[in-house]
């Protein structure tokens, strides 16, 4: 977890990390509601939420997930295409 901020990867490539969280995500999403920051946090047993914030934030910045605009809305995060290309799923619904 140290130093994923400043954490650079080319765009449509992720580090071990980033994949496991996004396949997190993937995964919430196809149960039917993306993970919030705290499940975020908590499955992945960190002790920050700030963690989680880090990474969604960075996979939305690598084109991985879109986020909501504006207000700060808690699970609405949506798989881009490149996304479900690179953990290789046809549809999450």
């Amino acid at each position: 977890m140290k130093g994923v901020k400043n954490r650079k990867t080319p765009y449509g490539k992720l580090t071990k990390g980033q994949r496991a969280v996004l396949q997190y995500i993937a995964d919430c999403i196809k149960d039917g509601l993306a993970p919030s920051r705290a499940e975020i946090t908590e499955h992945f047993e960190w002790t920050s939420a700030n963690a989680a914030q880090v990474y969604v934030k960075l996979l939305a910045r690598n084109g991985f997930l879109v986020l909501p605009e504006g207000k700060r809305v808690a699970r609405c995060m949506v798989l881009t295409p490149l996304a479900l290309e690179t953990l290789g799923i046809d549809n999450v619904r």
